[in-house]
C-alpha cells in the first residue's frame, strides 16, 4: 500500500468524535492535493511528531534519497534522519508552527545513511490534530545539494576575485547595465575621488563629461551587442580636480545574479602630459633648426 493510500485509510478508520473527524477532514482536503502533486514530481514527504519527537510516517521517495528504506527512517532515532544548521530540526519546527500555520520554506540540512551531507528545500506545514497527535510537522522536502554548493563555490570565489581586484594596481568598478555602480576597489575611488559609499550610490552618467559619456554609451552598446571588449578613452569627472583622461576597458559579467559589465580604468593624465612635453620639446627643437637655416 502506498504512502498516500496508508494516509487517507488511517485517516477514515480513526476513531473519534464528530468535532474531531471534520477537523481531520479540513486538514485532509488541504494537504491530499500538496501530499499527492509533490509525491508524483519525485520530492520526498515526511510527518515529524514534536510529541514522540520521532518521524511518524513519509514517502518512500524520502526515505530512499538518503539511503535508507521506510522501515529504516520510521525506526532510527531522528536526530540520525534530520539535523538543522541551528538550532535542532525540533525546536526549529516548533518555531515555524508558532509563527504561521500556512507553508513555510527552511533549509534542511540532512544525512544520509552514508554519513554524506544534503541540503534539502523543505515546504513545512504545521498540522495540529492529526490522526499521530496534535502536534505534527508535515515536510514536503526537494533536493538543492548541488545548486546550494554551486552556490557557495561562486560565492567563494567571487570573494577571491575581490581580494584580488582590491590590491591591483589600477580602478576596477563593476556597474548594472543601466550604468548603477555596484561594486568598486579603492584605486576606483581614488580615480574618481570619492569614497566607495559615494561611488556606489551613483551612476555613470554623472561620473562622465556628457559629450564622453555619449560616446561612451554607443560604444558599450555596440560591444555588448558583439560580447567584445570595450577600449576607449574617455573623460571623467573627478570630485576636486575636474575633468580627466581615462583609458577605460570592459567586459560583461554576471554579478550577484544580474547582467553587468566590469570596467578596468587607467588615469591618463600623466602619460598625456609627458607626451605633450615631448611634442612641445619636438617643436621647439625643430624651430630652433628652421631658425638656423
Amino acid at each position: 500500500m502506498s504512502f498516500l493510500s496508508r494516509w487517507c485509510v488511517f485517516v477514515h478508520d480513526i476513531s473519534a468524535t464528530k468535532s474531531t473527524k471534520k477537523k481531520l477532514k479540513k486538514q485532509q482536503a488541504y494537504l491530499v492535493p500538496y501530499l499527492i502533486t509533490f509525491s508524483a514530481s519525485g520530492m520526498g514527504v515526511w510527518m515529524l511528531s514534536y510529541d514522540t519527537k520521532r518521524l511518524v510516517d513519509c514517502t518512500d521517495t524520502f526515505a530512499e534519497g538518503l539511503g535508507y528504506t521506510r522501515e529504516e527512517v520510521l525506526k532510527a532515532p531522528v536526530e540520525n534522519i534530520l539535523t538543522l544548521f541551528s538550532p535542532s530540526v525540533i525546536e526549529r519546527a516548533e518555531e515555524l508552527s508558532h509563527k504561521r500555520k500556512d507553508l513555510t520554506y527552511p533549509y534542511f540540512e540532512m544525512r544520509t545513511k552514508q554519513g554524506e551531507k544534503k541540503i534539502y528545500r523543505v515546504a513545512t506545514y504545521a498540522w495540529s490534530d492529526s490522526p499521530w497527535g496534535k502536534n505534527v510537522l508535515v515536510g514536503i522536502s526537494s533536493d538543492v545539494t548541488e545548486q546550494a554548493n554551486m552556490t557557495q563555490m561562486t560565492k567563494e570565489r567571487g570573494q577571491q576575485l575581490e581580494a584580488i581586484f582590491d590590491t591591483a594596481p589600477f580602478a576596477i568598478y563593476i556597474a548594472s547595465r543601466d550604468g548603477r555602480i555596484r561594486w568598486c576597489n579603492d584605486n576606483a575611488c581614488e580615480l574618481f575621488g570619492l569614497v566607495d559609499k559615494q561611488l556606489t550610490a551613483t551612476t555613470l552618467n554623472k561620473l562622465m563629461e556628457p559629450t564622453s559619456y555619449q560616446q561612451f554609451e554607443q560604444d558599450l552598446k555596440q560591444a555588448l551587442k558583439l560580447n567584445e571588449l570595450l577600449d576607449l578613452d574617455v573623460s571623467i569627472k573627478h570630485h576636486t580636480k575636474g575633468i580627466v583622461p581615462v583609458r577605460v576597458m570592459g567586459r560583461s559579467v554576471m554579478h550577484v545574479g544580474e547582467q553587468a559589465v566590469i570596467y578596468f580604468a587607467v588615469d591618463q593624465s600623466e602619460r598625456l602630459a609627458k607626451e605633450n612635453e615631448l611634442l612641445s620639446s619636438n617643436n621647439e627643437i625643430s624651430q630652433s633648426k628652421r631658425s638656423a637655416t
